[in-house]
């Protein structure tokens, strides 16, 4: 018999998991949303756009603050958690990606931390948005080479 077993209600003073529940990161509120639905690792993994090496981490992290207990009954009372009242996850304002970022001085990365291509290649289509990049990375390369070749060509014809 679990603790989960003897606290049905799930209400925050109940669940003994509730206290470091309700402390989660944003990124491991994202990982516990979709862990509650019964998705495996490796979906959360697809859907957020990250390695399922980084969902089981997010996992790990927990289950070691409320001594180890089965995913599932993790993922149980994070479900009744967030169905009581007590819970209200706090979201973030979404960032909207920018066409331009002015230059810095900080190493390539923005005032938020952020590389150029963090943003626009984020999410969970971001294998497709990458490999779009390279292909029109690649097709810009072939232009520019073609380019070259007919230039010197054409040089070398008038000597």
């Amino acid at each position: 018999m679990n603790n989960l077993d003897t606290h049905p209600t799930g209400d925050d003073a109940a669940c003994p998991y509730a206290k470091v529940l309700v402390g989660l990161t944003k990124k491991q509120h994202e990982v516990f949303e979709l862990l509650a639905e019964n998705r495996t690792s490796k979906e959360i993994a697809w859907r957020l756009g990250v390695t399922e090496g980084a969902i089981t981490q997010r996992i790990e992290a927990v289950r070691s603050q409320t001594g180890f207990p089965p995913r599932a009954d993790l993922a149980r009372a994070y479900a009744r958690l967030r169905a009581s009242e007590a819970f209200a996850v706090v979201k973030e304002p979404e960032v909207t990606p920018v066409a331009f970022r002015p230059a810095c001085t900080c190493g390539g990365r923005g005032a938020s931390g952020l590389s150029a291509t963090a943003l626009p290649l984020s999410g969970f289509d971001n294998g497709l948005r990458r490999f779009a990049a390279m292909i029109a990375i690649a097709v810009g390369l072939l232009v520019a080479a073609l380019v070259a070749l007919s230039v010197a060509q054409t040089l070398s014809d008038f000597l």
